[in-house]
């Protein structure tokens, strides 16, 4: 005679695995759930803080302003750069704009967002990441920021920040 013992294991067994399956699963949709919305706000918070920024300090008449001119970054570590594009055009007019470097052996030490649409008279601040690789040499560093209008076809102005790596 055979045994239903074995038979009734194996499908305990299963249902087990099926419940810790599907609650790991939940508890890790919970925890990357968390996760974005902490990136979220803390992006939030960068782009809010960059606007104060540029509101407060941009001149009147610049077009693209950097607030400041000397920056100080440690190699593997996270900091920012704000940065304000003020369009001066027709009333009710909007362009988009994008933020590029200049210096292609810089490109991979920032974190730049997608072009940003700015209706004319409008002040935007942009923060810029920016994140130096581990072991890079200790120097300052001349790096050149381009506004780029539209398409990223026309460059239209530049300035130089200085990048000190410690």
């Amino acid at each position: 005679m055979k045994s239903k013992r074995g038979a009734i294991e194996l499908s305990m067994t299963t249902i087990i695995v099926i419940v810790l399956g599907v609650m790991l699963l939940g508890l890790g949709i919970g925890w990357i759930t968390g996760l974005f919305s902490q990136i979220e706000d803390l992006t939030q918070q960068s782009f809010a803080k960059a606007q104060q920024t540029i509101q407060e300090d941009m001149p009147s008449g610049d077009t693209f302003y950097i607030a400041g001119f000397s920056f100080e970054a440690r190699a593997g570590k996270y900091s920012e750069i704000y940065t304000g594009i003020q369009f001066f055009g027709e009333e009710g007019e909007t362009k988009e704009f994008s933020i590029e470097v200049g210096d292609p052996q810089y490109q991979t030490w920032f974190v730049l967002p997608t072009a940003v649409t700015i209706v004319a008279g409008e002040k935007k601040g942009i923060p810029i990441g920016v994140r130096v690789p581990a072991g890079t040499a200790p120097n300052l560093y001349s790096i050149t920021l381009t506004k780029v209008e539209s398409l990223g076809t026309i460059p239209s102005e530049s300035e130089i920040i200085l990048l000190e790596v410690k």
